[in-house]
């Protein structure tokens, strides 16, 4: 026997801690500790007359879940890699190893392929006969239910306290604290910190603050984070994005999947709440103040790399660098006259232009392009649908539990009021994306409608408007010896690299799939670029206070 042992004597070794050792009490924590199982290690391989050919693999994630301790996969690939130099694993118990099916069933193939041929255990030593696998394969089992209960047992007890109490089973969060005896504490809303987090709810409500911008408006007023990772004190924006979706704010939370009314007051009303959910959801954002100059801010200077501002100078308007950097600070700049800026955007833009008659044809393209589309839009418009009927029953179980004194008035109150908060605010989703399937025809329009006498209108358009077209149009604009170089936006890019001889854009155009204007419009196509245009689209229909893009037909 003693040879046998040695003919299996090189083994790696692998020790775990996570927080489920914590549960089973001060001897289980004791016997799983960092410290013991690296000792029985060590014993174990003096005993067994053992060589450890690899470092310990060591992991402190729980082994319920599978897949996701680097180390034990580490140590799976070594074993694969040295197959027939490496026979076997020393451990504390099987359930160090695993305790899920996923990992546990990798372990039982290798023992059962003949990659490990032992498991070095403190009250056992398992080999790779048919027998043992049955019995490791019973320990995962076991390990598994017993982690199962834990965690079931945990869930109903996180579950009871948070009813009793009359609030999460959790730290109070920003804006509220505990207090009270051990066992019977409430969460009561932080006088320093809670009028401040309303405050905040208040402001983004607004929908003049982007998430940076609310993150630093936070930490403006004096909100801090209470990390000690922290080193600036200020609270991040991920941080910021999560507590202003965080419904406990409204003295109602989630428990086991439920809705439940809390026993704590609430920072801020439903109607707040779900009005920073539609800011949200709308990806609103704040509204610029007009300029007078068509092109400040928009066009770098070749040398510093700053942005040029507008001026007028006996009733004609210039553009000069603002001379705040080196190399430009102190010295003398010429002055560029705008409508010498103007003719190079001019001359560019007379190479994109389209007549009536392609117009007419690119827009009876677009119902048939964006047929697909619309079917998809109108599914999401079943789904949302449907979830609107699910707040509709779960009224009338709200009201049939109220009948039967399952909840109090106060209770019913509360949850009939969120939910019929949800149920308008899906409402109004399901109406933005109706508007949607419309929008999509009307986003490619815009593109045509730019394209249309684009000089005409750029020529006629106040400054603002002047600023937004080029900005649709254009981007990385700068003045450099003596001219305006910039780089052409998608769609309009491939109009603009087209040779000058090409035939695209033909005027007496009667059939739309034998020019390139459909492969433009198909990149309306790309979701992320419907976004980035769609926000630009509301941007100037909220200048101009127009319907479209166009701001005239010519």
């Amino acid at each position: 026997m003693k040879d046998d042992v040695k003919k299996y004597n090189k083994v790696v070794a692998y020790i775990r801690k996570s927080s489920e050792d914590n549960k089973g009490g001060k001897e289980h924590k004791q016997l799983n500790s960092i410290r013991y199982q690296r000792n029985f290690v060590k014993e174990a391989i003096k005993n067994h007359d053992l060589e450890l050919v690899c470092p310990v693999f060591e992991d402190d994630k729980t082994g319920y879940e599978a897949f996701v301790r680097d180390d034990f996969n580490k140590m799976l690939k070594y074993l694969e890699e040295h197959e027939g130099e490496v026979d076997g694993i020393v451990c504390t118990e099987i359930s160090r190893l695993a305790r899920n099916f996923g990992d546990g069933g990798l372990l039982l193939w290798y023992m059962q392929s003949g990659v490990i041929k032992r498991i070095y255990t403190a009250t056992k030593t398992f080999t790779d006969s048919s027998s043992d696998q049955l019995m490791v394969a019973i320990e995962f089992a076991m390990s598994k239910k017993s982690s199962d209960e834990t965690g079931y047992r945990t869930r109903e007890g996180m579950k009871t306290k948070a009813r009793i109490m009359g609030h999460p089973a959790r730290p109070a969060i920003l804006g509220y604290m505990t207090r009270g005896p051990v066992g019977r504490k409430k969460w009561i809303i932080d006088p320093e910190t809670g009028p401040l987090v309303k405050q905040v709810f208040e402001q983004f409500a607004s929908s003049m603050y982007t998430f940076n911008e609310i993150t630093d408006y936070a930490y403006s007023i004096g909100l801090r984070s209470r990390s000690k990772k922290s080193t600036t004190g200020k609270i991040a924006k991920n941080t910021w994005c999560n507590r202003l979706r965080d419904i406990q704010y409204t003295s109602i939370f989630y428990s086991d999947g439920e809705k439940v009314v809390g026993k704590y007051e609430d920072l801020v009303t439903s109607g707040l709440f779900y009005q920073v959910q539609e800011v949200i959801n709308e990806r609103k954002h704040p509204q610029r103040a007009r300029l007078d100059y068509a092109y400040s801010g928009i066009v770098k200077c070749e040398f510093c790399g700053e942005m040029l501002s507008g001026t007028h100078k006996k009733g004609i308007t210039y553009y000069r660098c603002g001379k705040r950097k080196l190399p430009c600070k102190g010295v003398k700049r010429a002055y560029v006259p705008e409508k010498k800026l103007e003719d190079e955007l001019m001359k560019a833009f007379e190479f994109l232009e389209i007549d009536q008659k392609t117009w007419k044809v690119a827009r009876e393209y677009v119902a048939e392009l964006n047929q697909p589309e619309r079917i998809n839009i109108k599914r999401q418009v079943m789904g949302l649908t449907g979830q609107i009927r699910t707040e509709k029953r779960l009224q009338n179980k709200l009201g049939r539990k109220f009948a039967e004194d399952d909840l109090t008035k106060s209770e019913y109150d509360r949850l009939k009021e969120d939910s019929y908060q949800k149920e308008a605010s899906l409402r109004k989703t399901v109406v933005k994306c109706e508007d949607v399937a419309h929008e999509l025809n009307e986003l490619m329009y815009g593109f045509l409608d730019n394209i249309k006498h684009v000089t005409k209108r750029l020529r006629m358009a106040l400054p603002e408007n002047k600023r937004e077209m080029v900005s649709i149009f254009c981007e990385n604009l700068i003045w450099k010896d003596g001219k305006l170089l910039w780089d052409w936006k998608k769609p309009y890019f491939i109009l603009a690299k087209r040779p000058k001889k090409s035939n695209v854009l033909p005027n007496p155009c009667t059939n739309i799939k034998d020019i390139n204007i459909k492969e433009i419009l198909e990149s309306f196509q790309n979701v992320a670029y419907i976004g980035v245009l769609r926000q630009r689209w509301e941007e100037i229909k909220k200048i101009t206070k127009q319907p479209s893009l166009a701001l005239s037909t010519v």
